[in-house]
């Protein structure tokens, strides 16, 4: 005898739906993950995107339709001209905007490790938070380089004249 399955042909149809849009939602999180995750929003590592827009610089995605034309390895080399030896934590592709300035363009926005001894002197006070430096992504030029210090407990010391006064901090 043989043997012969029959299922309902709505089964089938529901079945093959869902293979459908399970194939579907992995082809679409994969390009998603492709494309770096788009639904993520822009951050940097140790860094408070709302404190450098306090400061007048203000970060955000680039067009989705955006080619740099200096690579992200190219404006490594450039931040290394002005901070030899320093660790590079991350590097980003954002559009930054400052405040005041013509700066309105695409840039690498390299996070600099902030405790790095090469970027601190020995003697400076306060604890560094963050460093950050900007490179234009079409021309490859240095634009700017911004950092922040938490200063030591009781406050930084005063510069003073060598017969003890204070300078005035006009």
């Amino acid at each position: 005898h043989d043997f012969e399955m029959k299922l309902p042909s709505g089964t089938v149809i529901a079945g093959a739906i869902a293979l459908a849009v399970v194939a579907i939602a992995l082809v679409s999180l994969m390009f998603w993950q492709l494309r770096g995750g788009e639904a993520a929003e822009l951050s940097l590592d140790g860094v408070s995107l709302d404190s450098l827009a306090e400061d007048g610089v203000v970060i955000s995605e680039p067009p989705d339709d955006y080619v740099a034309l200096t690579t992200s390895d190219a404006a490594r080399v450039i931040a290394s001209v002005k901070f030899p030896n320093v660790d590079v934590k991350q590097v980003v592709l954002a559009h930054i905007k400052f405040d005041g300035s013509d700066v309105d363009t695409e840039a690498w926005v390299m996070n600099l490790d902030p405790e790095d001894p090469d970027l601190n002197p020995p003697k400076a006070e306060g604890t560094p938070t963050f460093a950050v430096v900007f490179v234009d992504a079409d021309s490859g030029e240095f634009i700017y380089a911004m950092g922040e210090v938490e200063p030591p407990p009781g406050g930084f010391s005063v510069p003073q004249r060598p017969d003890g006064s204070d300078f005035p901090l006009d």
